[in-house]
């Protein structure tokens, strides 16, 4: 029988266990189907190509997830570099910032020691008396000779003791007394002004904190033993710092009720060493002392 065009017959050869008495066994898996048997699953089937892709994108998050924890936190990004420097032209250096030292202020010629002091005219404004009032009763270039009992708090009692300034080397002295004349007692609106000049700033400095350390030792005891004539005794207070100028005061003893208040600062190579006196004490040392202090900047 011949077999007509187009319709070839199905003859698959012939394959071990293949007998073609017993009929069609299953086909090869390398060729067609049988005639009449379904045909297996396409690849070209959507679901299968959803399961694939999900399979492949789980195993490639897993993969960059073991890789990402190897490899540790990732490094911070360097800092960027500087610009380089135009050809010729020597990279830039940061300078040092620029300090300029100041000198120290030079030292007052100890022959304008009296220039320093204040006039009378001044003196009495700052105790506010405008009939009368203080006037001179001794200038003088050379230190007083009172002394006290410990020696120690002699500076707590005047200006310019030579007891006081024993141990330190003072160049030159400048200090005046004035009272009030129509005042009987001398610690009724009296004033000492004085200048003491010093080798150095240094010295002059080192002369008032040795004595701002006395001062206050002096202030724990409760009298203080003045030879002058007749003696008299004080009692001392604590010192405490006034408008920038160390200052005390002390109160004659015996119910007298009068005292007087002390001040000393250094400015330059100049101590200046001031008492101001009057009932119940005074208020006015400081400010004679700051307002020398201007002179002696100015000088």
């Amino acid at each position: 029988m011949t077999q007509p065009p187009g319709d070839p017959q199905l003859n698959y050869p012939h394959h071990p266990g293949h007998n073609p008495s017993q009929g069609q066994g299953p086909p090869p898996p390398w060729g067609p189907p049988y005639p009449g048997q379904p045909a297996p699953p396409s690849r070209t089937n959507p679901a299968f190509w959803v399961f694939s892709a999900a399979v492949a994108v789980l195993v490639v998050v897993a993969v960059v997830l073991v890789v990402a924890k190897m490899r540790g936190p990732a490094a911070p990004p360097a800092p960027a570099a500087a610009p380089p420097a135009s050809p010729g032209q020597p990279a830039a250096e940061s300078a040092p910032p620029f300090t300029e030292a100041i000198p120290p202020a030079p030292n007052v010629n100890k022959a304008l020691l009296r220039e320093m002091l204040l006039s009378t005219g001044m003196l009495n404004d700052i105790h506010h008396i405008f009939s009368g009032g203080l006037a001179p009763v001794q200038d003088t270039t050379d230190m007083f000779g009172e002394t006290t009992d410990p020696a120690e708090c002699a500076s707590v009692y005047s200006p310019v003791l030579k007891q006081a300034y024993e141990g330190s080397s003072p160049q030159g002295v400048a200090a005046q007394v004035l009272e009030n004349p129509e005042e009987s007692n001398k610690l009724v609106n009296q004033t000492i002004q004085a200048v003491v000049a010093f080798p150095d700033a240094a010295q002059a400095k080192g002369y008032v904190d040795q004595q701002s350390t006395q001062w206050r030792n002096c202030a724990e005891k409760d009298s203080i033993a003045v030879h002058i004539t007749p003696e008299i005794s004080i009692r001392p207070f604590d010192p405490k710092p006034i408008d920038g100028v160390l200052t005390t005061s002390w109160l004659k003893l015996g119910g007298t009720g009068r005292g007087c208040q002390r001040a000393i600062a250094a400015r330059r190579n100049i101590v200046i060493d001031v008492r101001t006196c009057d009932w119940a004490s005074s208020w006015a040392a400081p400010e004679v002392a700051n307002k020398i202090v201007e002179r002696v900047d100015n000088a």
